[in-house]
């Protein structure tokens, strides 16, 4: 789990002690790519709950960008394309 984002600042915390390594430690044991973080953002659920796109409302937002990185990565990885580059 990575940080929190202030939806004011944009401010991303570390919320979470990390303690076992994480994504990055799971991704290297099983042997695969490591895609990336996403930090919480409230604006997540707040977009979902109103049937939003929060891609459309907040595409600047920390959560927004590691979002379309780990699409990207994704993508790569199967070898298509999904994403125009920004």
């Amino acid at each position: 789990m990575s940080g929190f984002v202030c939806p004011k600042c944009t401010h991303e915390n570390q919320i979470f002690k990390a303690t076992t390594g994480g994504g990055v430690a799971l991704a290297k044991e099983m042997g695969i790519p490591f895609l990336g973080e996403v930090p919480l953002d409230p604006r997540i659920g707040m977009a979902c709950d109103y049937g939003e796109s929060f891609f459309d409302a907040y595409p600047d937002s920390p959560a927004c960008k590691a979002l379309k990185r780990v699409v990207k990565g994704l993508a790569r990885e199967i070898g298509e394309e999904v994403l125009p580059d920004d």
